[in-house]
């Protein structure tokens, strides 16, 4: 996916919209918390229970959230709850005792300590029409990816 970020005239840094360059190849993105956090500070992406939503210059883009950033049991997807101070000291300096509580509820469940992921990213897939307008495609001649619909005639 590239994006490009529109400002506001004046002092203030955060960018007011984005607008779509194109989509990418696939319309599943991985969106790092670090840049999600971004976004929703300067009001260009919204995160719900199970959508995110990017506003553009256009029409909003539309994801559904497959995945959250946290803990994750490998063996049955489950979401793996820890505190949210330990996710943060995990984020910020690596500490340990996030993963220490995933393994507390891993051995609660009778799993072995091992089965589980971490993931600092939003898994989210592009809605199916959004992203067959504004996918990569590349018009050839050594000219850069461009979203779809700027090919048609």
């Amino acid at each position: 996916m590239l994006l490009k970020r529109h400002f506001a005239n004046g002092a203030d840094k955060a960018a007011t919209h984005v607008e779509v360059k194109h989509s990418g190849l696939s319309p599943e993105q991985n969106f790092s918390d670090r840049l999600v956090d971004q976004a929703v500070k300067e009001g260009w992406m919204v995160v719900g229970d199970k959508t995110v939503t990017i506003k553009t210059d256009a029409d909003p883009l539309n994801f559904a959230l497959v995945r959250k950033p946290g803990y994750f049991c490998k063996s049955t997807g489950e979401s793996i709850p820890v505190s949210e101070a330990n996710w943060l000291r995990f984020r910020l300096a690596n500490d340990q005792r996030a993963s220490a509580e995933a393994k507390a509820w891993l051995a609660g469940k009778g799993l072995p300590a091992n089965d589980y992921d971490i993931t600092a990213a939003y898994h989210c897939v592009l809605d199916a029409k959004q992203h067959a307008k504004y996918r990569a495609v590349s018009p050839g001649g050594g000219i850069p990816a461009v979203a779809a619909h700027t090919l048609e005639a």
